[in-house]
């Protein structure tokens, strides 16, 4: 389960790197 947590804070993260 802490893995789907991980992997939503990854893609946040990148998202916010994005822009």
């Amino acid at each position: 389960m802490h893995s789907y947590k991980s992997l939503l804070v990854h893609i946040q993260y990148r998202k916010k790197s994005l822009h």
